[in-house]
């Protein structure tokens, strides 16, 4: 039995807009709370995958409400 090749799916440029923006929000929040979550338990400067892991944990809630509140629906960015 052959394989069937896989079918190719186009995306709407607004979607891979909110995608590339979603991903941008998920991305600098779990640096920025890695970097807290770092300077709040050690002195030495170091953040470790223990930091990365508990601020992805608190950035899936950030991504959650980007994502709710529309921010990339509209293929335009915040201001920062």
């Amino acid at each position: 039995m052959k394989a069937s090749k896989p079918q190719l799916l186009r995306i709407d440029v607004e979607a891979a807009a909110a995608l590339i923006e979603w991903k941008s929000v998920f991305a600098q929040a779990v640096v920025e709370g890695a970097q807290q979550q770092a300077a709040k338990t050690k002195s030495s400067g170091t953040v470790t995958i223990a930091d990365y892991r508990e601020a992805a944990r608190q950035a899936i809630l950030t991504l959650a409400d980007a994502i709710e509140s529309g921010a990339g629906a509209d293929g335009q960015q915040k201001a920062a």
